[in-house]
């Protein structure tokens, strides 16, 4: 049981989230949906100290996680965490990717991490992938494991960072599929700008503008304009990638055409 009081975080004199309370049950998969810079990531990187509240208080389990005097290592071994990018290591194969913390954490003995490890690659359907380096693997591939990683630890919560923003639409639904197999009876949190992440999901979140400004099933909130603008998020967003491709592209063509005049005047002096 995840318990959040009053939570707000600041970037200096930038309001990132503004007392927010939420209380999430054990078992439940929660999505939070918003538009971009609304405070969704913050949020769930709050939620294991990744980022120190500024204010409020998040309990985890009866025990104060914002205590000063807790150890937060001990909380966070309880919390698998999936980010937007990948984060694997290199220089690690996949499976000693998927070994390494569980090692230097002594969770489990040397055979008991490997036998697991081999189970969670097959499971993600990249048991051949177990010799293989991280820059070998398609964005989506590198993403299945960054899941099976996190989950190797056997933690009761997962929590979902916009895990599938960076990959394709047939990565997507390969992570999609996996993460249905795999999260069985945990309590899993994840960021969604798609209407297919919110399919199965006991709780909505929508935040905007740092709060929360809407809760509850999907069936309570299905009238609601923040469940119906999800797709209108998403194409937002496309936009805004799209946008910023079409600028880099221009600024390259640019700075191309520039260099080209430059060369051209310099033969012409010689």
């Amino acid at each position: 049981m995840i318990d959040v009081k009053h939570l707000s975080k600041s970037f200096g004199d930038h309001l990132v989230l503004d007392d927010i309370s939420e209380h999430i049950h054990p078992g439940e998969k929660v999505v939070v949906i918003g538009p971009s810079g609304s405070g969704k990531s913050t949020f769930l990187r709050c939620l294991n100290l990744l980022e120190i509240p500024t204010k409020g208080s998040i309990t985890f389990d009866g025990t104060e996680i914002t205590d000063p005097k807790v150890d937060i290592d001990r909380i966070r071994r309880q919390m698998g965490m999936v980010f937007q990018h990948f984060n694997l290591f290199p220089h690690l194969t996949v499976k000693k990717n998927l070994e390494l913390a569980p090692s230097l954490l002594k969770l489990k003995d040397k055979e008991a991490i490997s036998a697991r490890a081999d189970e969670l690659l097959a499971r993600v359907g990249l048991a051949d992938k177990a010799n293989a380096y991280p820059k070998s693997l398609s964005g989506g591939q590198q993403q299945r494991i960054a899941i099976a990683r996190a989950l190797l630890k056997d933690a009761p919560i997962l929590i979902l960072d916009e895990a599938t923003a960076s990959v394709d639409p047939e990565s997507e639904a390969q992570i999609q599929q996996a993460l249905n197999t795999l999260v069985a009876g945990r309590t899993v949190i994840v960021i969604a700008h798609k209407p297919s992440a919110v399919a199965g999901a006991d709780q909505m979140v929508v935040m905007d503008h740092g709060r929360i400004s809407a809760c509850g099933t999907h069936s309570e909130l299905a009238n609601e304009a923040h469940v119906k603008a999800l797709d209108d998020i998403a194409l937002r967003n496309r936009i805004t990638a799209q946008s910023a491709t079409q600028s880099n592209a221009t600024a390259n063509a640019t700075a191309t055409q520039s260099a080209d005049t430059k060369a051209q005047e310099v033969s012409h002096h010689a």
